[in-house]
């Protein structure tokens, strides 16, 4: 197979007695990309990170990384760094000595291994960190010791295990920028995993959505969000309202499908007339109007609960089959609960899917 990437996983497979922990997966990273494993625990998205750099082997499948075949070498064989969760930084070890740890191994010259260790302190903005121990610095600190270490060595990939999952909320907001910031500077192909879909869709150039060692979905941010595949991207990206309905039909540019509250229009591919179908539609695409409309282009329902939230308005609005829909409005007035109200969509925000 000929691939430009500068990391390829051709259909591989891994099991532990009975339990398939990856099926058939397949993936390609291209160069300079920021790729994303994400999905719930279990998933197998933390034991395909492991293969690819090393520290398990595929039952079945290969993994390439800069067009070699890597699949049965250990980790130090391959191009490859690693910044583990937990940092595993060295305690006895400095700042400086930690981060040319991986140098040191390799055997580069000691004036060339000073050098490397400079730029890249200087890179992460550790420069005068360097004589510390771990036990000196902060967590955010440590974070940005176990990246330069890991880019020192100038590996074609960088892999990331959950990196931020140590550092209290808002430095993990400030730290997950300025880890996107750094990865393009030094245009490193990259796979990141994670299980917080909010740092997901903040850094990823493209996400892999996985589910009981399966692939469920592929695609930018946006597409991810706002096209999702299967009814567990729907569910697990972001907040969404799904709701039971039946097809119609497919004959024109939207497919139709009936629910309790009427029928609606939206995207849908696939699914045969009469089958039971989901529908999904975000919060944010309802558009709430006062009182209950007679035009017929709306579905009459009633607030349920309202909460005023700065930024935004948060209700749920029972229609008249007894489904709540989760509706985020920009701010202004809030209407209390008990207010009959419209709920109008567009047709390009609702999909179908099985």
């Amino acid at each position: 197979m000929v691939n430009a990437a500068d990391l390829l996983v051709d259909r591989v497979t891994k099991t532990y007695g009975a339990n398939t922990v990856l099926d058939d997966i397949s993936i390609s990273v291209q160069p300079g990309e920021f790729m994303t494993f994400l999905g719930p625990s279990g998933c197998g998205k933390t034991t395909l990170l492991r293969m690819l750099g090393g520290f398990a082997e595929p039952d079945q499948g290969r993994i390439v990384i800069a067009g070699k075949d890597v699949t049965s070498l250990p980790p130090n064989r391959r191009d490859c760094g690693f910044v583990f969760q937990s940092y595993a930084l060295f305690p006895h070890m400095t700042v400086a000595a930690n981060v040319g740890y991986g140098l040191k191994l390799r055997k580069t010259p000691k004036a060339e291994l000073q050098k490397r260790v400079g730029e890249v302190l200087e890179i992460v903005g550790l420069s005068e960190f360097a004589g510390r121990y771990p036990r000196q610095m902060s967590g955010g600190q440590q974070q940005r010791v176990a990246i330069a270490r890991a880019i020192a060595i100038r590996p074609s990939v960088l892999l990331l295990d959950e990196p931020l999952s140590n550092l209290d909320a808002k430095l993990r907001e400030r730290i997950r920028f300025e880890l996107r910031d750094l990865q393009k500077q030094l245009g490193i192909t990259t796979v990141f995993v994670t299980h917080d879909q909010d740092e997901a869709m903040a850094v990823s150039d493209r996400i892999v959505v996985m589910s009981r060692g399966r692939l469920e979905q592929v695609g930018t941010p946006t597409e991810i969000y706002n096209a999702p595949a299967s009814l567990f991207v729907a569910d697990f990206v972001g907040i969404n309202n799904i709701l039971d309905g039946r097809m119609i039909d497919a004959t024109g540019t939207f497919a139709r499908a009936e629910t309790g509250f009427g029928a609606l229009e939206g995207i849908g591919a696939g699914q045969a007339p009469g089958s039971a179908v989901k529908i999904t539609l975000r919060p944010e695409s309802i558009v709430v109007a006062q009182g209950t409309s007679n035009d017929g282009a709306g579905f009459p329902g009633t607030i349920q609960m309202a909460a005023f939230l700065g930024s935004t308005a948060r209700y749920e609005i029972r229609l008249r089959d007894g489904s709540i829909l989760k509706v985020a409005a920009p701010r202004g007035a809030l209407l209390p609960p008990g207010s009959d109200v419209t709920c109008r969509w567009a047709p390009e925000d609702v999909r179908i899917v099985q």
